[in-house]
């Protein structure tokens, strides 16, 4: 997977930017509805740190599917991986973001860490008709 995503702009919907949502789905799914966001045309671009803190941070990141919801890498997905890559740095992210990973059965844990290993360091998305027309995160 390239660390640094190129995304065509979206012709069939509208595009939308979210930071830090930290495991609020609930928050987040009521601010999409009075946007009136459509996922099938819609996309919504996470800058990271979907999980922590929030009590659902399981379901935000099973719902990043790099199609209609798409995350880059943020620093507690990183303390994450780092958490599972070596065990000296688990108690960062525990400190940082709760233990709710670690309170899960092994298989949603794996998920978890494959997922947070997906992501993408930054994108850009182009806006406009011209190739200069970018956002780039």
């Amino acid at each position: 997977m390239s660390t640094f995503w190129k995304l065509d702009r979206n012709i069939k919907g509208r595009d939308f930017i979210v930071g830090d949502a930290h495991g609020r789905l609930r928050q987040l799914q009521v601010q999409l509805e009075i946007l009136r966001f459509e996922a099938g045309t819609d996309r919504l671009f996470f800058l990271g740190d979907i999980i922590d803190r929030g009590p659902d941070s399981t379901k935000l990141i099973e719902m990043v599917n790099q199609r209609t919801y798409i995350s880059i890498l943020g620093n507690h997905e990183a303390m994450m991986i780092a958490g599972f890559e070596d065990l000296t740095s688990i108690q960062l992210h525990r400190t940082n973001g709760e233990s709710w990973l670690f309170e899960l059965p092994p298989p949603r844990t794996a998920k978890g860490y494959y997922i947070g290993q997906k992501l993408a360091l930054g994108y850009t998305i182009r806006r406009g008709q011209y190739p200069d027309w970018t956002y780039s995160c």
